[in-house]
């Protein structure tokens, strides 16, 4: 009877640590809207339970493997540099970071494909037969280049925003996350990597370039580089298929 008793109160006891740790995770995440730096906003910051993929999963992304499983995390949406362009639209880089609640002390830096201008969710995927970055213990972080609009490529017409594509975005997000990585785990990233494919490899070939103290190391994926001879290229596709596509009906 005193064991029952005795495994009873320290199960009860680990249950209310437990609760106690998620709430303490919950009330610091949420505390993250309050992160202040100069040029940035945190939109929001709200914790997520762990569970299926399935809640992470965006439009235009293929299928996700139902056996992974994220853990229980806290996601920031957040801008920076908000501003009105030169012409006249709005632009900022808008991000979203993953801390998750199992931290191995690594960011992982996704890279975005095509014009990006869309901010993907934040799992860090390599490929889609591994588990992403994310679900592996590592914090994880996306950015859309400092547009919106996947489609938009009028952007480039402002000298801001074409910059920000270029390679600005990269190192202003990639030290934004590291601040509310240190605020977030009271400690620094032991270690920082960028991993991208297509346009996303052309990033991390830039973060190389660019940034190289910001990261430990990169993957860049089929990178998109030339991409004006590229253009050219499709142009001249394109008038040699019509001219041997067949005419009738």
């Amino acid at each position: 009877m005193r064991k029952t008793l005795t495994a009873f109160l320290f199960a009860l006891t680990v249950s209310g640590l437990t609760a106690e740790i998620a709430t303490a995770q919950s009330a610091s995440c949420s505390a993250l809207k309050q992160f202040a730096t100069p040029g940035v906003a945190i939109e929001s910051a709200e914790p997520v339970a762990a569970g299926g993929i399935d809640a992470a999963q965006s439009p235009g992304m293929p299928p996700l493997p139902k056996t992974w499983k994220l853990p229980a995390y806290c996601r920031v949406h957040g801008v920076i540099h908000a501003r009105t362009g030169s012409d006249g639209n709005r632009y900022g880089i808008h991000f979203e970071l993953n801390l998750p609640d199992d931290w191995k002390g690594k960011l992982f830096f996704q890279g975005g494909g095509g014009t990006d201008g869309v901010v993907q969710p934040a799992l860090g995927l390599i490929n889609f037969k591994d588990a992403p970055a994310l679900a592996r213990g590592f914090a994880v972080v996306t950015e859309d280049s400092g547009h919106q609009g996947a489609a938009n490529i009028a952007f480039g017409n402002e000298q801001q925003a074409r910059l920000d594509y270029a390679y600005n975005a990269i190192g202003e997000v990639a030290r934004t996350a590291k601040q509310i990585i240190a605020v977030y785990y009271q400690k620094p990233a032991r270690r920082s990597y960028f991993v991208g494919c297509s346009n996303g490899g052309r990033e991390a070939m830039m973060a190389t370039q660019r940034f190289p103290l910001e990261f430990d190391g990169a993957v860049a994926g089929d990178p998109g580089f030339h991409l004006s001879h590229a253009a050219i290229a499709e142009a001249w596709d394109t008038e040699t298929f019509n001219s041997i596509a067949p005419k009738d009906a």
